[in-house]
């Protein structure tokens, strides 16, 4: 036994080292232990700290208050907008007064008349619809006001009419080249060649215009010229002055045979969504209806009706 507890010095040392260490640790454990202990508060104080809490809520409170205060309501936003007849009113020769006691804002003005200064003239309710800044309800709101100065075809001078005869030729040249001049452009036809010679229209506008046409399988609406990136609105303004659009015109996209690849080129389709379109196809075969898209959980409605105008469900 004497020999099993016994130690050399310098074990005994090291031994006496770790007990030290031990019960000093020990004791700061204890002694931590208690003063993290919080006293507990006597009535006085008690009061004074429920004192302090409700002065802080209350304070809460009125910050909230004064925040609610300064929100729009939400039915400041349903009211109606506060358009009144002023009698009758020509939007060729109106002044910046007329427009604004109807409604028009300070913005929308200044882009009315940049797009008059392009050269273009009211003539009925619907020219008025094809600017961009005015809404159709606007437009029908006020359509017993409007007077368009009248379109009666004016005889030529009896001398013009004779030289012109004389021309022969070279007359009849200049007659077509007016005509030619003033027709307006198929949105889905035009090419950049076409579009470039509208007056405010570039080579750089007039090649974004003809790629996502391409990309789109044609323009269904005028609309959708503001898509394009980084399109302006002055250039809106004059494209809808001097294009127009025809039904027929849009490619067919066959949702029931296009591939992964060809349906993810479409604007309006990401890749997951036609990964996701050839894979519902596969399984549950082609589909017959805008409702059987919907089935499909990679499209919204908002999609569906986006590509409704391209669709095409009929199967070989």
């Amino acid at each position: 036994m004497d020999s099993f507890f016994w130690f050399r010095k310098e074990e005994f040392r090291g031994v006496m080292v770790i007990v030290l260490l031990s019960s000093g640790l020990a004791l700061f454990s204890v002694y931590a232990k208690k003063a993290a202990q919080i006293p507990p508060l006597d009535e006085q104080q008690r009061k004074h700290y429920e004192q302090l809490w409700l002065a802080e809520d209350q304070k809460k409170l009125e910050e909230e208050k004064q925040v609610k205060q300064f929100e729009p309501q939400e039915d400041a936003f349903k009211k109606e907008p506060a358009w009144e007849l002023h009698g009758e009113f020509d939007p060729n020769t109106a002044q910046d007064r007329e427009w604004l006691k109807r409604g028009i804002s300070e913005k929308q003005l200044k882009s009315i008349r940049k797009y008059c200064s392009y050269g273009a003239h009211f003539a009925s309710i619907d020219d008025l619809k094809k600017v961009y800044v005015l809404s159709d309800e606007w437009v029908d709101f006020y359509a017993s006001d409007f007077q368009f100065p009248s379109q009666q075809l004016r005889e030529k001078p009896k001398e013009n009419k004779e030289i012109e005869e004389g021309l022969g030729e070279e007359g009849t040249t200049l007659a077509s080249a007016t005509v030619e001049k003033q027709e307006r452009l198929n949105i889905n036809l035009a090419d950049t060649t076409a579009f470039k010679s509208i007056y405010g229209i570039g080579s750089y506008y007039a090649n974004k215009i003809v790629k996502y046409r391409e990309s789109l399988g044609g323009y269904h609406s005028m609309n959708q010229l503001s898509e394009i990136y980084n399109m302006r609105e002055e250039v809106l303004l004059v494209l809808n002055e001097s294009c127009f659009l025809e039904e027929g015109d849009q490619q067919c996209l066959r949702i029931n045979e296009a591939s992964e690849e060809e349906l993810a080129q479409h604007p309006y389709l990401s890749r997951n969504q036609s990964k996701a379109l050839v894979a519902f196809r596969n399984e549950h075969g082609p589909f017959h209806s805008e409702q059987e898209l919907l089935k499909c959980v990679a499209l919204n409605k908002a999609t569906v009706l986006k590509i409704r105008p391209y669709l095409c469900l009929q199967t070989p």
